[in-house]
Order: C-alpha cells, then sequence, then structure tokens
C-alpha cells in the first residue's frame, strides 16, 4: 500500500510540474523578431577591417519569441542555419536577446564581405528583419589561385627550356625568398649559387592585377644536374609563407 501510494504522489508532482511549465510556457505571448543586430569582436559598426590569420566572432542578436530561426549569409549566399529553439527551448528571453554566432577563422582574401542576418518564425516568413556588417580584409598571406599549381613534375627532353609558373593571389605584394634544388642523392642547395649569371636559371614576377602575380621561374638547356625537386618560399611580410615545390625530371629515349 505504501508503494502504491508512494508512486501515484511521484506522478502527481510531475503532472503539477509539468502543468506549471506550460502555464510558465502560455505566459510569454508569441512576438515576431525585432530588435536584430550584428556585433563583430563586442563592436557594432556597420564596416569592420582584421588583417590576414586573424579570427572575427560574429554575434547576431535578436528579440522576439519564441526563439526564432536564424540564417546567415555572405555576399547573399547562405553560410549557416540556425533554430534558436532548438538551443534555448520555450523560456523567458533573456534581457540581451538570444543570439547566433558565426566564426571567421583565420581570415584571408576569400573571407572579406557583406555578412547578413536574418530572424524569422515558421508561422510568418515575411516578417523578417535582417541585419548586416561588411567585414573587409585588406592585408592576407599569398595564396595559390590555382591549387591544381601547388605540386607538380614536368618531364623534358634533355636540352630543351621550360617555364614553371606559379600564380598567386597577395596583399601587399609578395617577394621569392627561396629558391632551391635538391637533387637526387644530394643537398639541398639555391639555384642563384649554382648559376651566378643566370644563364640557365631566371626568374620573373609580374603584377597582373592589384593583388594577382605571376611568378616564372626559367630553366634553359635542362641537364641531368638540373633535375630533381625545387621548392620556392614567397612572403609578403606577414606571419606565413607560401610554400611552393615541382619536379623536373629528363625523359630519355628515342624521338
Amino acid at each position: 500500500m505504501y508503494k502504491y501510494y508512494h508512486l501515484t504522489h511521484i506522478i502527481d508532482s510531475l503532472a503539477a510540474t509539468t502543468d506549471l511549465n506550460l502555464k510558465e510556457d502560455e505566459d510569454y505571448e508569441s512576438n515576431p523578431p525585432r530588435n536584430i543586430s550584428i556585433s563583430i569582436n563586442n563592436r557594432y559598426q556597420a564596416n569592420y577591417i582584421i588583417s590576414g590569420g586573424a579570427n572575427a566572432n560574429l554575434v547576431c542578436s535578436v528579440d522576439g519569441f519564441p526563439p526564432p530561426f536564424i540564417t546567415w549569409r555572405k555576399d547573399g549566399d547562405i553560410i549557416k542555419e540556425e533554430n534558436l529553439t532548438d538551443r534555448y527551448g520555450l523560456r523567458q528571453p533573456p534581457t540581451d536577446g538570444f543570439i547566433s554566432v558565426f566564426d571567421v577563422i583565420n581570415a584571408g582574401r576569400e573571407d572579406s564581405g557583406t555578412y547578413a542576418c536574418t530572424a524569422h518564425t515558421s508561422a510568418n516568413q515575411n516578417d523578417s528583419p535582417e541585419a548586416e556588417v561588411h567585414l573587409a580584409v585588406p592585408t592576407y598571406f599569398p595564396v595559390l589561385q590555382n591549387q591544381g599549381e601547388l605540386s607538380r613534375r614536368f618531364t623534358v627532353v634533355e636540352g630543351e627550356s621550360i617555364v614553371v609558373n606559379f600564380t598567386v593571389v597577395s596583399s601587399p605584394r609578395s617577394l621569392v625568398v627561396k629558391w632551391s634544388l635538391q637533387a637526387d642523392g644530394s643537398n639541398e642547395t639555391s639555384v642563384w649559387s649554382r648559376s651566378g649569371d643566370n644563364s640557365l636559371w631566371n626568374m620573373r614576377n609580374r603584377t597582373l592585377s592589384t593583388d594577382v602575380q605571376l611568378f616564372q621561374f626559367y630553366h634553359v638547356n635542362v641537364t641531368e644536374n638540373m633535375t630533381g625537386l625545387y621548392r620556392v618560399i614567397l612572403t609578403n611580410g606577414l606571419r606565413r609563407n607560401l610554400d611552393l615545390e615541382y619536379s623536373i625530371g629528363i625523359r630519355y629515349g628515342s624521338s
């Protein structure tokens, strides 16, 4: 008898708690999203600048009940969607509003643009306030414009010449600080130390646009001692360099 009474008491208590929670939820009237804003690294401003490699914490804050559905866009393209009801549940809105976060990590050229946060409820898609900010990354590490150029192998007939091209995006402009060759079974050495008059090796740097450069590495009359693994290091003064490599071999046999 005691066990039955105890179990009944527990069930009644749970039911009362559930009714109380439901009543608390009913006390909050449904309100469309409003007062939407975006901060970047705790600052509210329309335009924000960070340097390459830095991080940016974008926080979208919004009022309304129930917690709205958030859509993040960059230059018009959706980059994140989040239902804040899943995070907050149906409870009292925080005094500083519901928030959704989007982080930019290790910023590069591709992270510059206009970020927008839109809030809406499933019941009323037309009532969708939006906030936006512009993030600029004016300086960034050198990167290849075409990742297919990252590591390549070239085979030539002995005595032929070859030009190896790398198209690099960089702000500020980059310079070559290392160009070396490691032949099979030998130590890595500087290309420039092998040919002081640049008769066999030469390098050119052309500007294609404001932040795009074409680096060209010339190999003239390739012979066996010019084959192996070449390494190139580019820098623009920021803390990360661009490391490139390619290899050249000789094709033997009848023509």
